[in-house]
């Protein structure tokens, strides 16, 4: 499925939300509830993708020509990002929300974190995965070296490397041999470190809030 095909999808559940919001919720709470939807119809589509996925349709779409494939990563990965400030602003409001109201924000703030935190992480799993097979340019296939000496990884093995990072901004026991995927996990690291220290970040903002 192509990328803008995909964001299509998550974009229409996150449309209805935000226009069945109450009114007089506070607009960082009607948007990240709107994030959520994004997010969860996104990561149900793309998890379909990965659970069911063989290496050939890897390979594939791989090699397939998709020009939004790289600029819908960039997009919803800012919008992952972004999602944190909104989670801020809203944390920020925690006092001052009506005590019907609060747990509902501390509700959205959490899932809004959760679902972004994995949404980074399964896009970087198909990047990871569609860089590997990408043989275009004359360009070799690899650059991951699997344990066991496994030549065609699939999506899960992708996830394993990509999840690895996100939760230790390190690699474990699969050796990157190529400079460009060397490059990608660099950024992911970084991404994985900087996210993972603003959650807990949130997590005191939000206690402190509430207490």
């Amino acid at each position: 499925m192509p990328a803008w095909k995909r964001l299509t999808i998550g974009v229409l559940p996150a449309g209805l939300l935000l226009a069945c919001t109450p009114a007089g919720w506070p607009l960082p709470m009607r948007l990240l509830t709107a994030w959520a939807g994004f997010t969860f119809t996104t990561l149900l589509v793309t998890w379909l993708i990965i659970l069911v996925a063989d290496v050939g349709h890897i390979r594939r779409i791989a090699t397939r020509e998709d020009p939004g494939r790289v600029l819908s990563f960039g997009v919803v990965l800012l919008a992952a990002l972004a999602s944190l400030l909104g989670v801020l602003l809203l944390l920020s409001s925690v006092r001052a929300a009506p005590d019907p109201l609060l747990p509902a924000h501390v509700a959205i703030a959490t899932v809004g974190v959760l679902t972004a935190w994995l949404l980074v992480h399964t896009l970087f799993t198909l990047r990871y995965a569609h860089l590997y097979y990408d043989s275009t340019g004359g360009r070799a296939e690899g650059g991951l070296a699997f344990p066991g000496d496994e030549q065609e990884p699939d999506y899960l093995d992708f996830a394993y490397f990509a999840f690895v990072i996100g939760m230790t901004a390190q690699t474990a026991d699969v050796a990157i041999a190529d400079r460009t995927m060397r490059r990608l996990a660099l950024l992911h690291g970084l991404l994985s470190f900087g996210f993972n220290t603003a959650v807990v970040a949130l997590a005191i903002n939000g206690l402190a809030g509430l207490l």
